[in-house]
């Protein structure tokens, strides 16, 4: 389509280049067709609009801003709370035990927000993930701020 001078697009939720598979369709037609322009049009991460649901503020003056990816070990996740004013977890439904314990050893826990499927039908938003049993749904990300004091 494109090698003929039409135009294609390629839709996804939230933002193309934040953990998306457009970033591997970008560089594979890099690869395949270096020719061709690419146009990427920026959206609104998930977090973004779980923030603005919840009106939790990212970050400010000198704060730090973290992603962090829920698949990594419990040390690892803690390691990254505590080098982090905010954290925002992503694939927060994949690893929620080493999550909710790397949050308890930070006293993020309880003050946390878990938010799935935003922006969507289904969203779901709860403030705290202690005693939440099973896995969350496949769109799920935490919000977390340190503690103030």
């Amino acid at each position: 389509v494109l090698e003929c001078g039409q135009s294609a697009a390629f839709l996804t939720i939230g933002d193309p280049l934040v953990y998306s598979t457009f970033g591997y369709l970008m560089r594979t037609l890099g690869e395949c067709a270096p020719h061709l322009a690419v146009e990427v049009i920026p959206g609104i991460t998930s977090f973004q609009a779980a923030a603005a649901r919840t009106r939790t503020v990212l970050c400010e003056n000198g704060e730090t801003l973290r992603i962090i990816p829920g698949i990594n070990s419990r040390e690892s996740l803690e390691d990254s709370l505590q080098q982090s004013d905010t954290a925002v977890i992503l694939k927060a439904y994949r690893n929620l035990p080493a999550i909710a314990e790397a949050l308890g050893a930070t006293d993020r826990l309880e003050s946390c927000v878990l938010a799935s499927h935003v922006e969507q039908p289904a969203e779901e938003v709860r403030r705290g993930i202690g005693g939440l049993e099973g896995t969350p749904p496949y769109m799920s990300l935490i919000l977390s701020r340190k503690p103030k004091g």
